[in-house]
């Protein structure tokens, strides 16, 4: 049942929100992303194998190219998540000396 109910696309990447309800195995993206939890039972995700809770006091930043994975705790009816992925040349530095951006 894991799917996207909606998906926007701009310039800075894209915003989505998925119902999940399935585990994902560890991957990585070009891009960064933030996650937060909507509602449902919370989730947890694995970044560079610190272990996170996906709840609705928390979001969960990952870094370009940085392994994670997902982990539902519903599985018969998932959980709603916002994710939104920033394109990787919002990482870069835009000018010598200067710093990109970089998720703590």
């Amino acid at each position: 049942m894991s799917r996207a109910l909606a998906v926007f696309h701009g310039r800075f990447g894209r915003a989505t929100v998925y119902q999940l309800n399935r585990p994902f195995n560890m991957h990585a993206h070009r891009e960064g992303h933030l996650i937060f939890h909507l509602g449902g039972r919370p989730g947890r995700i694995d970044v560079c194998g610190r272990q996170q809770n996906l709840t609705e006091e928390s979001v969960v930043a990952v870094n370009p190219w940085e392994p994670h994975n997902f982990q539902p705790t519903d599985q018969a009816d998932g959980a709603i998540f916002f994710v939104l992925y920033v394109n990787a040349e919002w990482f870069a530095p835009q000018e010598a000396g200067a710093n990109g951006l970089r998720f703590g």
